[in-house]
């Protein structure tokens, strides 16, 4: 039978032959660490980019409001609305809108300006109403400040109950709006015209597709909603 010192030396010896073999294998695990190379970091996501005039950052709203007949909001939010919907009907009033598109940069504001049109007559190709329109959508370029346009907004009434206009004629002037921004390289203009939710009702028995001028023509999908 071993004596305590016997005992001690030998546990002694265990210790010192695992605290090699515990060095050797750090050793080894750093020689690894060198060795192996590091994994690729991953890819920086793409640079956003607007895809319209007015366009926000991805998770991220612009909150605003129509409000009393086109009156100045101020800051009845607490603070100045991200946007502001403007309408003027009247088509020969419609340098106003000129008017509250300058106002609402001046306030770091977004304009949403609408206004009406002579469906049929734009429709139709005529060419005074036409040359108005090029003229106007130049006069919204030169803001060189987005803006977002509509014309002839939440057309189904007219097109169902007054019978002013058809749709087709309706989408046809979408399109020759289109053009005009197009001809007039108006790049700071966000053309949406609004159309009513209630057309995606099934009980408005409407077809919203009558209402689509086509891929390319809108550069967003704008809906007036007034269910509370």
């Amino acid at each position: 039978m071993p004596t305590p010192n016997e005992l001690a030396d030998t546990l002694l010896a265990k210790a010192t032959t695992l605290r090699t073999t515990a060095d050797q294998l750090t050793a080894t695990a750093a020689q690894v660490r060198l060795i192996t190379p590091a994994p690729p970091a991953p890819p920086a996501p793409p640079a956003w980019t607007a895809r319209f005039p007015g366009d926000t950052k991805p998770g991220t709203i612009r909150l605003g409001s129509a409000y009393g007949s086109n009156t100045e909001p101020g800051n009845r939010y607490g603070a100045t609305p991200g946007v502001r919907r403007t309408f003027v009907p009247d088509w020969s009033k419609r340098s106003s809108l000129i008017a509250i598109a300058k106002a609402d940069h001046a306030v770091g504001r977004l304009p949403w300006v609408s206004t009406k049109v002579n469906v049929p007559a734009i429709a139709q190709g005529t060419m005074s109403i036409l040359v108005e329109l090029d003229a106007f959508i130049v006069t919204l370029r030169d803001l060189r400040k987005p803006v977002i346009l509509g014309v002839s907004h939440e057309p189904e009434d007219n097109v169902i109950k007054s019978k002013e206009f058809t749709a087709a004629q309706w989408c046809t002037v979408q399109v020759r709006v289109r053009e005009a921004i197009v001809k007039a390289g108006a790049k700071n203009i966000c053309f949406a015209t609004p159309l009513m939710s209630w057309t995606w009702n099934t009980g408005s028995r409407r077809n919203p597709a009558d209402y689509f001028p086509g891929l390319g023509v809108w550069d967003a999908l704008a809906v007036d909603a007034y269910q509370k």
